[in-house]
């Protein structure tokens, strides 16, 4: 349903747009930016725009839709759980990748924000969870993907503290919308403390 797509995008752009108001960040990283459905409405607001995802298929869309709309991001081709970066990000967006993540995964992935985060960055977080308990599907058949998958949703106060353990603050949790009866999507703001 792409009109629905189209309108769950715009909220999370107004969302991200809305947390970085106040502070006038200056760099941005989209971990896990897919085909850039966030990264081409967000990298013109930013002096440095990167962009990181696992298939290489999606990023020459995110390429080809950046172009598009003259715009400019470093794109990367890569595992965000082994990304090697030398600079550091005022705002660094997690959408939709944690359910891709087992628990080992995620912890390497969030060990590094760490050390791509400035000390004021912004942590932005867009993910499906669980809404009473955890939900683990693995290697499951899916009738509307039409083929295997496995994904882990992690209730709201887990997904909270994979990040507060490690130093950063929870500014803001709103659930953003509910397609199964079981998971929900939610958004979440993080600074460092």
């Amino acid at each position: 349903d792409q009109e629905k797509v189209s309108e769950e995008t715009q909220r999370e752009v107004e969302l991200v747009l809305n947390s970085i108001e106040e502070a006038g960040e200056r760099s941005f990283l989209d971990a896990a930016c897919g085909d850039g459905r966030l990264l081409v409405h967000l990298a013109g607001q930013f002096r440095n725009s990167v962009g990181i995802d696992y298939v290489g298929e999606l990023l020459e869309i995110a390429k080809r839709r950046l172009d598009k709309a003259k715009l400019k991001a470093e794109l990367f081709e890569a595992d965000v759980t082994s990304f090697e970066y030398d600079g550091q990000f005022d705002v660094i967006l997690l959408s939709g990748i944690l359910p891709c993540l087992d628990d080992q995964q995620c912890r390497l992935m969030i060990e590094r924000l760490n050390r791509w985060a400035t000390p004021a960055c912004k942590l932005l977080v867009r993910s499906s969870v669980g809404i009473e308990k955890r939900v683990n599907v693995v290697n499951q058949y899916s009738s509307e993907l039409k083929t295997r998958y496995t994904g882990y949703y992690r209730t709201v106060d887990e997904t909270v503290s994979l990040f507060t353990s490690i130093g950063w603050e929870q500014k803001e949790a709103l659930q953003l919308y509910q397609h199964r009866e079981d998971t929900a999507v939610w958004w979440f703001d993080f600074s460092h403390k």
